[in-house]
């Protein structure tokens, strides 16, 4: 009889050498109401340069084994855990699509702050393919303002995920970038997405976005100037480009004419 159980069976040089190394205890959120998590030593200080340095001498996390990150969302910090240990993210549940966003965004700021890179890999891996699912009628599912608003407090600028984020707010922005704004989006956000839109998308959507720009940000002068100039210099550069392509394509075809007007006036002379 055949056993459709599946053989567990490894080989040893493969088993994970964390598990006989101590363990850390990590108290993680606001000191009201704190949670503790445990992890291996080696596991996490492997990946992550914040635990790797707290767990040098002659630091007191060291001596103690334990860690505090008063800042930290218990819930994020368990699904960094979670990954650390499975390399799985447990998001996909029956929730709103931005919420699944919203908490991959907050598991990357907190490998930002772990100075985990190969999370934050993963993190932005996990982003593109929630951008690319599609609901039963074919919508794709769109990051909302509060998740820019946690990349843009979280992560450094030039950073992967806030350019990542600036490309799905462009390309999926129908004619108006700023229809699921409010007016605490960060300033770099919207410079950002202004200059991508204005770039990568029709004329009638950059004076859109530079429109509702100034309607979203109108008390922040000194960013709105810089904005405005840097994106009415781009739209002339094109309305210009336009009209030096206008210009030359009715020279070609006046030029045109008259070659067609010579031809004609030769070929009736020499019929007559």
């Amino acid at each position: 009889m055949t056993s459709t159980t599946k053989d567990v069976r490894v080989p040893r040089s493969s088993a994970a050498s964390y598990v006989t190394t101590p363990i850390i205890r990590v108290i993680v959120g606001e000191a009201e109401l704190p949670r503790e998590f445990f992890v291996h030593k080696r596991l996490i200080c492997a990946r992550s340069e914040f635990f790797k340095n707290a767990m040098k001498e002659p630091w007191k996390e060291a001596e103690e084994h334990k860690v505090t990150l008063s800042e930290a969302e218990p819930d994020i910090f368990a699904l960094y855990l979670e990954l650390l240990y499975t390399d799985l993210l447990y998001t996909k549940e029956p929730i709103g699509p931005s919420d699944e966003y919203d908490q991959l965004c907050k598991v990357y700021v907190l490998a930002e702050m772990l100075m985990d890179d190969q999370t934050k890999d993963f993190l932005l891996a996990a982003v593109r393919a929630k951008s690319e699912e599609r609901d039963a009628d074919g919508t794709g599912f769109t990051s909302g303002s509060p998740c820019a608003q946690i990349i843009y407090d979280g992560t450094p600028k030039g950073g992967p995920l806030r350019d990542l984020t600036v490309k799905l707010f462009t390309d999926n922005s129908i004619d108006d970038p700023f229809r699921f704004h409010d007016e605490e989006l960060p300033k770099d956000f919207l410079k950002e997405l202004s200059l991508s839109m204005m770039t990568n998308r029709p004329l009638l959507s950059s004076f859109n976005s530079l429109q509702a720009l100034l309607a979203q940000k109108e008390k922040d002068h000194v960013t709105l100037i810089v904005c405005k100039e840097e994106i009415i210099r781009g739209l002339k550069d094109r309305v210009r480009t336009l009209e030096d392509n206008l210009r030359s394509s009715k020279l070609k075809r006046r030029s045109s004419r008259r070659d067609i007007g010579r031809s004609s006036r030769v070929d009736v002379h020499v019929d007559r």
